[in-house]
């Protein structure tokens, strides 16, 4: 049951995920949320995994203690990114789900993010953050249902 409602809350907010009507804050901690957890968080890791399964979406993982899923927007959103951020048509926008876990001494600290990654022309990549309530209470809910205590919430 914990892992259904993990996999759900992690698949609603792959699709809440929305173009921002103007450019956010370069704020790092926007669209991000924190807990700790005693143990490493596996089933959150696997959570994520498994529902990161359809198409036009990929899991990434940058290193053992960060996992990405990754998802292409509908093609009126990848192209009203692309113009608004000066992005390329060969690399297309990715909505981006993320979770890290960071030993501490007594236990992990883990964080989501969520944002919206845009290649540009110059080889560069923008990082779009989503400053969207619903899905920041959406992954504090996740965090908590599968066994941390939030810390500080971007």
């Amino acid at each position: 049951m914990r892992m259904d409602f993990l996999a759900t809350t992690l698949l609603l907010g792959a699709c809440a995920a929305t173009v921002p009507p103007t450019p956010p804050r370069a704020d790092a901690d926007v669209g991000v949320e924190r807990a700790f957890f005693d143990t490493y968080p596996a089933p959150l890791f696997l959570s994520l995994a498994a529902v990161c399964a359809g198409p036009g979406q990929s899991i990434v993982r940058p290193s053992a203690n960060r996992l990405q899923c990754e998802s292409l927007p509908d093609p009126e959103s990848a192209a009203a990114l692309i113009l608004n951020y000066d992005g390329t048509i060969t690399d297309l926008p990715r909505y981006v789900i993320g979770l890290q876990a960071d030993p501490v001494a007594s236990g992990f600290d883990v964080s989501t993010s969520y944002y919206i990654r845009v290649p540009q022309l110059s080889g560069r990549s923008v990082e779009v953050r989503l400053r969207d309530p619903a899905l920041g209470r959406e992954m504090r809910r996740t965090l908590q249902a599968a066994g941390g205590r939030l810390t500080d919430a971007g």
